[in-house]
């Protein structure tokens, strides 16, 4: 593992944190799975593979939720396979501890736009708060991921319509990022990235119908600029069935990506989401993903 750090076995974490409610009674302790098992094909190279995350770049994790007397929260969870180039310092997806709705301290996904187009994990220090005349949910976060990682200082306000705002060093690196324009085994990784990122976002609940619209622009870095705009249509006809419609415009290679999803029920717990990309020459990738959540 890069950085020289030590592998910690998940199972210890809970003695890590003991001293968080020392004077209090025991947690409430839930085990959480979230298993993502994707066969895709990909037209750039011909090939099928089976996979340990979606196309999007979502990764399968298993970890734990500790619920303490005091009102704060402790979340560890771990992924099952490392996403390739994704410049993670260590094994887990996230291990913070938090006052909800006040502040977040510890490896967490940083709050810019929707998450669907930039979703980065890194170590940080976020506070929650709200513009009192206004009313207008704010988050500040500061992170610091290491050397050639994410660093820098984050700004979001607003919930349904919001905007955001990075500033610092290589943001954009981690594989869960840019996963509507790109495959997740092509994130820049380590010292790649931008040091501006630049967020407008949107959503809206119509009945069955959901709604949202994401931008981002990127300039700075290593990397050439780059702006993206994502369009995405859901209908939830029931319980058991969604379909969805999303077009991606982009300043890449591909600047436009029309994508087609959905998900089935199939059991308890257990959900088969098809996915088809397709861009001006043809098909991008088609990937079929088994979710299991506990």
């Amino acid at each position: 593992m890069k950085g020289g750090g030590r592998r910690v076995p998940l199972a210890w974490l809970p003695l890590v944190l003991l001293p968080f409610s020392a004077r209090a009674q025991a947690p409430d302790i839930r085990p959480r799975l979230d298993l993502a098992v994707s066969l895709d094909y990909r037209q750039s190279d011909r090939s099928n593979t089976a996979r340990l995350y979606s196309p999007l770049g979502r990764p399968s994790t298993v970890g734990l939720t500790l619920i303490l007397e005091t009102g704060y929260n402790v979340v560890v969870s771990e992924r099952l396979q490392r996403l390739p180039r994704d410049g993670n310092a260590d094994i887990f997806d996230e291990a913070y501890i938090e006052d909800p709705g006040i502040f977040r301290v510890g490896k967490q996904y940083l709050p810019f736009g929707t998450g669907r187009l930039l979703h980065e994990s890194v170590t940080a220090a976020r506070i929650d708060s709200n513009l009192i005349a206004e009313n207008l949910p704010v988050t500040l976060a500061f992170c610091s991921g290491g050397q050639e990682r994410q660093q820098g200082g984050l700004l979001r306000v607003g919930r349904s319509i919001g905007a955001s705002l990075f500033v610092g060093e290589h943001f954009g690196i981690a594989g869960t990022s840019l996963g509507v324009v790109r495959s997740p085994e092509d994130a820049s990784g380590r010292g790649g990235g931008w040091g501006q990122a630049y967020g407008l976002d949107a959503s809206r609940r119509l009945g069955k119908l959901a709604l949202s619209a994401d931008f981002v622009a990127l300039n700075g870095g290593p990397e050439r600029a780059l702006s993206v705009l994502d369009l995405e249509a859901t209908y939830f006809s029931d319980a058991y069935r969604t379909i969805g419609f999303g077009l991606t415009s982009s300043s890449g290679d591909d600047p436009f990506l029309i994508r087609l999803f959905g998900r089935i029920h199939a059991s308890r717990n257990v959900d088969l989401e098809p996915l088809v990309r397709l861009r001006k020459r043809g098909l991008y990738d088609a990937a079929i993903t088994l979710r299991l959540r506990v």
